[in-house]
This record gives structure tokens, C-alpha cells and sequence, in this order.
């Protein structure tokens, strides 16, 4: 943690605030109406983040496997914070607010982390610099994408 500097510290607070917001839209939604797709546009945003989803899975068990605790406790409350704006977008009445604020943070955090990554070379679990900014540039895209949709 004493090396993330800057860029690391924006990234992990940026995505602190996107999990609150995640975490309140799931359980929000749980009086929001019966669970469905209420057009094509939000069958596209629920495909999208279940991309998304697939990555904070990946990232918990990488985290499960370097038994480092506080990345481990910051992967559950990602893969938490996922499953509970998954379980929102799938509420069609639903405010799309609080997914907004999940997206827009987590995008702020995937940027702040680019350039984290730009500055340091940092890598982990064996892989490449140019692996892990390839991988990051993949999930930013998804959160562009994601942010994007659910404001439509």
C-alpha cells in the first residue's frame, strides 16, 4: 500500500465511493419491481456488465490467492458491489442513479489506474506491464461502455 502513491490512492478511493454506490442501487432495488429486461438498450447494459462482473470474480480469486488482506477485503466489497448493481440492472423500473454513480466512479478509478500503471510499471501474479495495461485498458472500455448505456 505505501507504494501505490497518487495515482493509487485516486484509484482505490474513486472505486471505495463506486462500491457504496453499487452496494445502495442493490439494495434499492429490492422493492423496484419484478426482475426483466425492459428493452433491447438495457439487455445490451446488462450484458455489458456481466463482462464486468466475470472481471471482479477473476480479480477476487487472484486476491484469494495472494492472501494479502487488505486487497482481499477490497476484492470482496468489488465482486459484492458488482452483484449488487448486476441485480439492480435487472430491475427495468429501477432508477438508473445509483448504477450511474457506480459507473462514473469506477470509470474515474480504471483512469486514475492507467496512469498508476503508466507511471510505476507496476505488475503482479506474474504478468507482464504490458499484460496488466492491456488487461486495464479491456475493463475501462467495459466501463466507458457500461457508463455510457445505463445513462441512455
Amino acid at each position: 500500500m505505501s507504494k501505490w502513491g497518487f495515482w493509487g490512492w485516486v484509484e482505490t478511493v474513486a472505486k471505495f465511493v463506486g462500491m457504496a454506490g453499487g452496494l445502495v442501487a442493490g439494495v434499492l432495488s429490492v422493492s423496484a419491481g419484478p426482475l426483466g429486461w425492459g428493452s433491447a438498450i438495457q439487455a445490451t447494459t446488462d450484458g455489458v456488465f456481466a463482462v464486468l462482473v466475470l472481471f471482479a470474480g477473476f480479480q477476487f480469486v487472484l486476491r484469494i490467492k495472494q492472501r494479502d488482506a487488505f486487497t482481499l477485503v477490497f476484492a470482496s466489497l468489488n465482486l459484492a458491489a458488482h452483484l449488487m448493481v448486476f441485480f439492480a440492472l435487472l430491475h427495468p423500473e429501477f432508477s438508473k442513479f445509483w448504477p450511474s454513480v457506480f459507473a462514473g466512479f469506477y470509470l474515474i478509478g480504471q483512469l486514475a489506474k492507467i496512469r498508476f500503471l503508466r507511471v510505476t510499471g507496476y505488475t503482479e501474479a506474474g504478468a507482464t506491464p504490458v499484460g496488466i495495461f492491456v488487461f486495464t485498458a479491456v475493463q475501462t472500455l467495459g466501463y466507458l461502455a457500461f457508463a455510457w448505456l445505463v445513462t441512455l
